[in-house]
């Protein structure tokens, strides 16, 4: 390419123009003639024949850009009547159709696929939506097939006919896995996933949906946590504001702990440490939990843990998070 740039090529039927080269022509030969200019050194015999061969050819279609072009042209023109009457003679007789019949056998395919075909009359509707919304309905309908519409696309189902229709076409049809419940194989292999998702990433993508969730950026570990409640954020701000906290991150090892005849999986919340090293357990809880019984057999065997690993735990409710902002 940087070879082909750096000579220039003329065309060659003596113009003296430059062909202007082409990122293909790198691989391909460099045309002899600018575009149109190749017959210009040819002799008058030979462009003889070629008119001749080019005679009968059919015209190729106009442009979009050329018709338009005529149109303005043209607009508010008329063809003379002298024009018009040449135009009608010579065109006189040359229809490709005229004295031509379908076969006998065409007409009768053609009425026998048409004989079951119904003629409708299409019809408007304006009215308002019957489920009470107050909105205007505009539909089209075919007169004598379909019934007159009552409701906008997706409003029957607003309506107390509508929901009892559905559960009428649903009952029975539910998923046949409803109800039932896994395995402890995989219980235990999908807690262990989420074990893993958390000692990993700091977070897991569970949880009820009306929490509040994002990341804090922590000045004393500069780095940002992710929190999953408004409870943990407001945990660590204030263990940001505390100057006996060296740094904090959330758990990142799980507890066994026994519930209802099976081993489960406990993640705490945050793992302190503090400046005159000792380390603490923090769990984050509001107060109506605490009485909870998964909760409590957690708490238990969360202390077992931390006893036997010199560390503290504890849980933090409103009073211990908020302080007197809630009156507690």
């Amino acid at each position: 390419m940087i070879r082909i740039n750096l000579r220039k090529f003329h065309c060659q039927c003596g113009c003296g123009n430059e062909v202007k080269l082409k990122s293909h022509h790198m691989y391909s030969k460099v045309p002899k003639y600018i575009s149109g200019h190749n017959g210009k050194d040819v002799s008058v015999e030979t462009r003889r024949k070629i008119s001749e061969k080019l005679k009968n050819k059919k015209k190729p279609l106009r442009s979009e850009e050329h018709c338009r072009k005529l149109s303005e042209v043209n607009k508010g023109k008329k063809q003379s009547e002298a024009h018009i009457r040449k135009r009608c003679e010579k065109l006189k007789g040359n229809s490709w159709n005229k004295n031509k019949r379908r076969p006998e056998e065409v007409c009768r395919k053609i009425s026998a696929a048409n004989k079951n075909k119904s003629k409708y009359q299409w019809n408007m509707v304006e009215k308002q939506c019957e489920c009470g919304c107050g909105r205007i309905l505009t539909r089209k309908y075919k007169v004598g097939i379909d019934s007159i519409p009552r409701f906008i696309c997706g409003h029957f189902a607003k309506t107390v006919e509508g929901r009892k229709k559905m559960q009428e076409q649903t009952l029975g049809k539910l998923s046949p896995k409803k109800g039932k419940k896994c395995s402890t194989v995989t219980v235990d292999k999908m807690s262990k996933a989420a074990v893993r998702k958390i000692v990993m990433y700091g977070c897991n993508s569970g949880g009820y949906r009306c929490a509040k969730r994002g990341v804090f950026y922590s000045q004393k570990n500069q780095k940002e946590i992710k929190y999953e409640s408004s409870y943990e954020l407001q945990t660590y701000q204030k263990l940001e504001q505390d100057e006996r906290v060296k740094n904090y991150d959330r758990c990142r090892f799980s507890i066994d702990y026994m519930f209802k005849d099976g081993i489960h999986k406990y993640i705490p919340d945050i793992h302190v440490m503090y400046i005159d090293n000792t380390e603490e357990i923090i769990e984050v809880k509001p107060e109506y939990l605490l009485e909870d019984n998964q909760n409590v057999a957690k708490f238990k065997a969360a202390k077992e843990y931390c006893k036997k690993n010199s560390l503290k735990f504890n849980v933090w409710i409103e009073k211990e998070i908020f302080g007197d902002e809630y009156g507690c």
